[in-house]
């Protein structure tokens, strides 16, 4: 499941994703390559993939099948929000459009909601410390990124639901 994720993130960086300067700025790739191989690929990479690893079953097996089945929803809902994002801004432009589908109809930033939501449901399949204090890294910056994001909607736009939450619908 996590080759999956990562095969995914790789086909939307080449296919989808417009990055710029102002949108991903070179600091973030060594943050990122930190995030992802030590705190992910070490962190919980070592303990799955260790020869002494052992489930520890919380969870009954028709609980497993539904987590997983709701893994790869939240990995369809990622991919049909970034689609989304990337048909609101036309190649070769700085415009910016205000996102409806998939999510956003709930929260400003309903790409990092289904990010943090898939993380979860790793942490809650895999069941290691690693796994979780991982969740808490991704959720303390979705949720800063999703903030300042909710907050330039909410100041830019003027017909922007100020109801909507920034990544967490009805709650934050």
């Amino acid at each position: 499941m996590l080759m999956f994720h990562f095969l995914k993130r790789e086909f939307e960086s080449l296919f989808i994703h417009r990055f710029s300067k102002s949108t991903m700025p070179i600091v973030n790739l060594f943050v990122n390559c930190f995030h992802y191989w030590v705190l992910c690929g070490v962190g919980i990479g070592y303990y799955v993939f260790h020869p002494r690893y052992a489930e520890i079953i919380l969870i009954s097996r028709h609980e497993k099948s539904i987590l997983i089945a709701s893994f790869f929803f939240c990995q369809f809902m990622s991919l049909m929000s970034h689609i989304a994002l990337r048909n609101l801004r036309p190649k070769g432009t700085k415009v910016r459009g205000v996102p409806s589908s998939w999510g956003f109809q709930y929260v400003s930033c309903a790409n990092y909601f289904w990010e943090l939501v898939i993380w979860v449901i790793v942490a809650l399949l895999t069941n290691t410390l690693s796994s979780y204090f991982f969740v808490v890294v991704v959720a303390t910056i979705l949720c800063q990124w999703a903030q300042k994001r909710h907050r330039r909607y909410i100041k830019e736009v003027p017909h922007y639901d100020k109801r909507k939450k920034a990544i967490i619908p009805f709650v934050y």
